[in-house]
């Protein structure tokens, strides 16, 4: 048989709605994280929110919400189905540590705490795992992708806390700096961006191909003006500064940091969804 080349076949199972789901399920369990750490009502609140949000695009990209419950089905086996129990703990736990004030003054307190804390961790984790388990697609498979989503759940957490911080003018006890952590995660992250991209360059043809795609061919856009303007520039170059600013800076705070936030979120989602499509499958070889 003579040797044909039918060519990359793009992804086309992981699109926007995946991409709002990890996106909001991730920042929501690390706004939700953060916020337990430092005891902070409104980013308990607005973390479990925006898990829910992500829970709902989840629900709306399986097509039927009656027949949802089969993302659990394969536990043993899937990260979907494990990311989907890990997801329902947190939505529970969540909703009765935020809602019932008598929970969080029981001496069941400090277990729910930590069993909300594990649960938020692991849907921060598994995001990563279910994208770099597609063996098929070398773009995806590799370990930097969970620690990437890692670093960019984290990061849009830490930037969507200190936007609460300063509109509720709160002032809370932390074993960490709010604007150090997101300063810190903000290079993690487009640190890690290159190296993902640098890596994938000098790895297989199809891996070079989703590099192609996201550095010169039709996800630039997506990938330079969301993940990198306005997912990491943005924040660097104008927001944090000016939270750091002193004197009559309170009100410009504000304004700053409810900029961080949108413009974190969106290149959060951006980044996602351009690495997303950027998943192309070795060429057919026969």
């Amino acid at each position: 048989m003579n040797e044909f080349v039918v060519g990359f076949r793009a992804n086309k199972e992981f699109d926007l709605l995946v991409a709002a789901n990890f996106t909001l399920e991730g920042a929501g369990a690390a706004t939700l994280l953060l916020s337990l750490l430092c005891d902070f009502g409104p980013g308990l609140l607005a973390g479990l929110i925006m898990v829910l949000l992500g829970v709902a695009a989840l629900i709306l990209d399986l097509g039927n919400p009656m027949r949802s419950w089969k993302a659990l089905a394969r536990t043993n086996s899937a990260w979907i189905s494990r990311g989907s129990v890990f997801i329902g703990c947190l939505c529970i736990l969540g909703v009765l540590y935020v809602f019932s004030p008598s929970i969080r003054n029981s001496s069941f307190a400090l277990v729910i705490r930590t069993a909300l804390a594990i649960f938020s961790f692991l849907t921060i984790l598994y995001p990563g795992f279910v994208v770099s388990s597609m063996s098929s697609i070398p773009f995806w498979n590799t370990p930097l992708i969970p620690l990437l989503f890692l670093f960019h759940s984290s990061t849009t957490g830490a930037l969507v806390l200190l936007s609460l911080l300063s509109f509720t003018g709160s002032t809370v006890h932390t074993p960490f700096n709010p604007l150090t952590l997101g300063l810190v995660l903000l290079f993690g992250t487009l640190f890690l961006l290159i190296v993902h991209v640098t890596v994938l360059s000098k790895s297989s043809s199809a891996a070079r191909e989703s590099v192609r795609l996201l550095a010169k061919g039709r996800l630039m856009p997506l990938h330079l003006g969301g993940a990198f303007l306005l997912g990491i520039f943005v924040p660097l170059a104008v927001v944090l500064p000016a939270g750091l600013a002193a004197g009559a800076a309170g009100a410009v705070s504000c304004i700053a940091f409810f900029i961080t936030m949108v413009s974190r979120l969106i290149g959060d989602f951006c980044s996602r969804l351009a690495i997303l499509r950027a998943g192309v499958y070795e060429p057919l070889i026969g």
